[in-house]
């Protein structure tokens, strides 16, 4: 669920396509984070797998194809530990940025890549507090070129979790960081999945879920960085994965909740935090959880996720415009990447099973596919169609909330991590 910089919708020159899947991968599983597109279609897809050049364990991730599916580069990013890719961003002058966190040093990591492929500089931020653990969680760029990184933080022995946020400018130099939540001794005010996405006036918005009372929270700040406001959403059993915001800032966010069942989510809210609409979808036994939305600039959402791969694209209303899968034999999916290009194009990206010529174990996959849910069919080891959903109204109940917000010193370093070109091999399947 990563939201970068440019939020367009359908390009009024007839530029979409081809379209086509492509698979990658090694062995010990890859999984897909974060993708972005920038101004000449080239998809950029982030995560984090194992790296079996160095057998470091799970290291970042970064691939770059063309608008034809064709590989370009691949990069890994990491050390000796483990480390976990996430957010994936580009900005206005093609420059691309990937977020993640390091797990036995506990690090928030950004790490900056031109379009072919080198490194420009990385960084990375070090633990408040003693024991505690990094989950990274979002990535965007403003129209600025600032770049925005979020992070949970929780201590080792679970007393208390907290948003970190922080602020850099495109050399890297950090602007301002920021603690949303308390960061002391405090299980009945606890937050994770922290998730964001900017405006036209560089305002950053955080989604963010409440662990004790699940509730989804939205906090707005302006550009230098002062709280603008924060709310909850209260619905039953919540769970946050998603943000995406259109440059007038409205705000998407996507997850699940629980009445009779797990269900999707999906609500909008305008940039003053009132509520416009909610809607939930139920689909299978089990129910969905949407890990990821993205926003065109007709204020069409599209959000993916679910117990295979489901997505489903809502107009500005709200209205379900169109329900798809895309599965294959082997049903060990994780969808977390969801992105619409400028000129229209949606990419899903997910983990899905071993796929034949390219791993002996998972691999990661994205598909591009037109936003009108058109050209469903089969194709190579997948197939691509109309599914019937049931809607559902959730029931949200909307306050102000009072959680801290402080400014943050947290020790920045250079980064260190060794960056090495990747061999994963690949397929590519067109779709037409």
């Amino acid at each position: 669920m990563t939201i970068e910089k440019k939020l367009l919708g359908t390009n009024p020159v007839d530029d979409t396509g081809p379209y086509w899947w492509t698979a990658f991968g090694a062995v010990n599983g890859q999984d897909v984070h974060g993708i972005a597109t920038d101004e000449d279609y080239n998809v950029y897809i982030g995560g984090s797998g194992y790296n079996n050049v160095t057998s470091g364990g799970d290291d970042f991730f970064l691939v770059k194809y063309d608008t034809d599916g064709i590989l370009q580069w691949q990069k890994w990013l990491g050390q000796s530990s483990a480390e976990e890719g996430y957010g994936v961003a580009i900005d206005s002058n093609g420059y691309v940025y990937i977020a993640g966190s390091t797990y036995t040093s506990s690090k928030m990591v950004l790490a900056k890549y031109n379009s072919s492929g080198t490194l420009q500089w990385q960084r990375s931020l070090d633990s408040q507090n003693d024991g505690e653990e990094s989950y990274a969680g979002g990535l965007t760029v403003d129209s600025s070129d600032n770049i925005y990184m979020v992070d949970s933080r929780t201590q080792s022995s679970g007393r208390y979790e907290y948003i970190q946020i922080v602020k850099y400018n495109t050399s890297g130099n950090i602007q301002y960081q920021r603690t949303f939540g308390n960061t002391t001794n405090a299980s009945s005010d606890r937050l994770n999945s922290g998730r964001v996405g900017s405006d036209s006036s560089d305002n950053l918005y955080m989604s963010c879920q409440g662990l004790v009372d699940n509730k989804l929270v939205v906090v707005k700040y302006n550009s230098s960085g002062t709280l603008q406001w924060q709310k909850s959403y209260a619905v039953s059993e919540a769970d946050a994965r998603g943000i995406a915001v259109t440059p007038s800032g409205d705000i998407y966010i996507t997850g699940s909740y629980y009445t009779s069942g797990k269900k999707s989510l999906i609500m909008k809210i305008n940039t003053s935090g009132v509520m416009q609409w909610s809607k939930g979808l139920k689909e299978g036994t089990y129910g969905q959880v949407m890990d990821s939305i993205s926003v065109d600039s007709d204020g069409n959402a599209y959000i993916a996720g679910g117990n295979g791969v489901y997505f489903y694209k809502y107009n500005s209303s709200g209205s379900l415009q169109w329900s798809r899968s895309f599965t294959g034999s082997n049903n060990n999916y994780v969808v977390r990447g969801n992105h619409i290009s400028s000129n229209g194009d949606l990419h899903i990206g997910f983990r899905t099973g071993a796929v034949p010529s390219v791993g002996s174990s998972d691999n990661a996959l994205v598909v591009k596919i037109p936003n009108d849910g058109t050209l469903t069919g089969t194709y190579g080891a997948f197939t691509y169609s109309a599914i019937s959903s049931t809607a559902h109204t959730p029931s949200i109940t909307t306050a102000t909330t009072s959680y801290a917000d402080a400014s943050s010193s947290y020790t920045e370093a250079a980064g260190g991590m060794n960056n090495t070109t990747a061999n994963y091999a690949t397929t590519t399947v067109d779709i037409e």
